[in-house]
């Protein structure tokens, strides 16, 4: 595999974080438990929205051909073959003797429709491959936390609250009586509260 394509999924990865920080602070703020469509479209939009600020790293992904062709245009202009280095002669005629490269000067790097059209694909790409994994992550985290308050349950506790794993915000909470729910606030660790005791009067 090429630097220039490492390069391109390192970018495309990256995108792909960010977008799922971006879907699941809007999805976390929403209030919901468990998936749901409508939320999951809004949030997805606003992962999408959250991308724009990227635009003017357009060039980014052709940083490793933008370098190349940088670099290849120095070694020409200094009498060396673009492609392997070897010194050439003024008169060793149009081509390499060590690799065969034609000695015709690089073209320099210049942007291009192409590169725009390059930096949308790996976009849409990071914006479906985030968007999936956020709403997978935060649906494992609340599957984590069913089995939690189920445990909780059996040993008679009430209640159960603790915080959405990062990169969530809010907190998870269930009680026997509401059962599970969302809600904003600071940060909370895991908390438990026993059922409240019976009165004097219920006792007897």
């Amino acid at each position: 595999m090429s630097w220039t394509n490492l390069f391109r999924i390192v970018f495309v990865l990256l995108m792909a974080g960010h977008v799922l920080v971006m879907y699941s602070l809007a999805r976390t703020q929403q209030h919901g438990f468990g998936f749901d469509l409508n939320t999951a479209i809004l949030s997805t939009l606003f992962a999408l929205l959250m991308l724009l600020p990227l635009a003017p790293a357009i060039a980014l992904s052709d940083l490793p051909e933008a370098y190349s062709r940088t670099a290849r245009r120095r070694r020409f202009k200094n009498g060396l073959c673009p492609t392997c280095r070897y010194p050439v002669a003024p008169s060793g005629g149009d081509t390499c003797q060590e690799c065969g490269t034609r000695m015709i000067e690089p073209d320099p790097y210049r942007f291009t429709w192409a590169m725009a059209r390059r930096f949308a694909f790996f976009a849409l790409i990071a914006w479906i491959a985030g968007s999936i994994a956020s709403e997978g992550w935060l649906i494992a985290d609340e599957a984590a936390f069913r089995k939690e308050a189920e445990a909780e349950a059996l040993k008679g506790r009430g209640s159960l609250l603790r915080d959405r794993r990062w990169p969530g915000n809010g907190y998870l909470a269930w009680d026997v009586d509401e059962g599970y729910f969302t809600a904003q606030g600071g940060t909370f660790s895991i908390q438990y509260s026993l059922p409240p005791a019976p009165t004097n009067a219920e006792s007897e």
